[in-house]
Protein backbone atom coordinates (compact mmCIF):
# COMPACT_ATOMS: atom_id res chain seq x y z
CA UNK A 1 0.00 0.00 0.00
CA UNK A 2 1.10 3.29 -0.86
CA UNK A 3 2.14 6.00 1.39
CA UNK A 4 -0.60 9.00 1.18
CA UNK A 5 0.63 12.19 -0.60
CA UNK A 6 1.23 15.22 1.57
CA UNK A 7 1.65 18.86 0.21
CA UNK A 8 2.94 21.73 2.38
CA UNK A 9 1.46 24.97 3.16
CA UNK A 10 3.16 27.76 1.32
CA UNK A 11 0.81 30.07 2.77
CA UNK A 12 -1.17 30.13 6.10
CA UNK A 13 -5.18 29.82 5.40
CA UNK A 14 -6.89 33.27 6.32
CA UNK A 15 -10.30 33.85 6.51
CA UNK A 16 -11.47 37.27 6.90
CA UNK A 17 -14.62 38.23 8.09
CA UNK A 18 -16.55 41.59 9.01
CA UNK A 19 -18.59 42.10 12.38
CA UNK A 20 -21.75 43.92 12.23
CA UNK A 21 -19.78 47.32 13.54
CA UNK A 22 -17.86 46.67 10.22
CA UNK A 23 -14.34 46.03 11.79
CA UNK A 24 -12.46 43.23 9.67
CA UNK A 25 -10.84 40.74 11.18
CA UNK A 26 -8.13 37.80 10.07
CA UNK A 27 -8.60 34.79 11.21
CA UNK A 28 -5.89 31.86 10.60
CA UNK A 29 -7.04 28.94 9.92
CA UNK A 30 -4.22 27.08 8.81
CA UNK A 31 -0.54 28.18 9.22
CA UNK A 32 2.03 28.09 6.21
CA UNK A 33 4.09 25.05 6.96
CA UNK A 34 1.42 22.93 7.45
CA UNK A 35 1.07 18.98 5.85
CA UNK A 36 -1.90 18.54 3.55
CA UNK A 37 -2.57 14.95 2.98
CA UNK A 38 -4.05 13.67 0.10
CA UNK A 39 -5.61 10.40 -0.34
CA UNK A 40 -6.03 8.40 -3.38
CA UNK A 41 -9.68 8.51 -4.87
CA UNK A 42 -11.81 6.11 -5.24
CA UNK A 43 -14.41 5.72 -7.96
CA UNK A 44 -17.53 7.46 -6.37
CA UNK A 45 -14.91 11.13 -5.73
CA UNK A 46 -14.47 11.39 -9.40
CA UNK A 47 -18.12 11.89 -9.85
CA UNK A 48 -17.32 15.43 -10.18
CA UNK A 49 -15.70 15.40 -12.67
CA UNK A 50 -19.09 14.64 -14.85
CA UNK A 51 -20.84 17.27 -12.05
CA UNK A 52 -18.35 20.22 -13.00
CA UNK A 53 -17.25 18.67 -16.65
CA UNK A 54 -15.23 21.67 -18.27
CA UNK A 55 -15.58 23.90 -14.86
CA UNK A 56 -11.80 23.00 -14.24
CA UNK A 57 -11.58 25.10 -10.76
CA UNK A 58 -14.46 23.97 -9.26
CA UNK A 59 -13.79 19.96 -10.34
CA UNK A 60 -9.87 20.93 -8.51
CA UNK A 61 -11.45 22.68 -5.67
CA UNK A 62 -14.53 19.91 -4.94
CA UNK A 63 -11.85 16.87 -5.52
CA UNK A 64 -9.28 18.85 -2.89
CA UNK A 65 -12.02 18.80 -0.43
CA UNK A 66 -12.93 15.84 -1.06
CA UNK A 67 -9.53 13.99 -0.86
CA UNK A 68 -7.84 16.41 1.81
CA UNK A 69 -7.97 16.41 5.33
CA UNK A 70 -9.20 20.40 4.91
CA UNK A 71 -12.50 21.66 5.37
CA UNK A 72 -14.64 23.57 2.91
CA UNK A 73 -13.99 26.48 4.64
CA UNK A 74 -10.25 25.98 4.63
CA UNK A 75 -10.62 25.07 0.81
CA UNK A 76 -12.37 28.13 -0.16
CA UNK A 77 -9.98 30.21 1.64
CA UNK A 78 -6.67 28.53 0.21
CA UNK A 79 -4.27 30.83 -1.33
CA UNK A 80 -3.64 30.67 -5.42
CA UNK A 81 -0.83 29.39 -5.22
CA UNK A 82 -1.23 26.83 -2.92
CA UNK A 83 -4.37 25.95 -4.74
CA UNK A 84 -2.40 25.67 -8.01
CA UNK A 85 -0.21 22.87 -6.13
CA UNK A 86 -2.65 20.96 -4.86
CA UNK A 87 -4.69 21.50 -7.82
CA UNK A 88 -1.47 19.71 -9.87
CA UNK A 89 -1.81 16.89 -7.31
CA UNK A 90 -5.18 16.25 -7.97
CA UNK A 91 -5.10 16.67 -11.61
CA UNK A 92 -2.79 13.59 -12.03
CA UNK A 93 -6.14 11.45 -10.85
CA UNK A 94 -8.58 13.24 -13.88
CA UNK A 95 -8.44 11.89 -16.93
CA UNK A 96 -7.24 14.64 -19.20
CA UNK A 97 -9.89 13.84 -22.31
CA UNK A 98 -12.27 11.32 -23.09
CA UNK A 99 -10.65 8.60 -25.49
CA UNK A 100 -12.29 8.46 -28.72
CA UNK A 101 -12.59 5.62 -31.46
CA UNK A 102 -9.85 5.07 -33.72
CA UNK A 103 -9.83 6.96 -37.12
CA UNK A 104 -10.87 5.51 -40.32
Amino acid sequence: MKAPLTYTLQHPIILNTRSTDGTEREEELRPAGATIVLRRPKGKDMRVVDQFEGQNVAITLALIGKLTNLDAQEVENLDAEDLAGLGELVGGFVPSSRKTGGTS
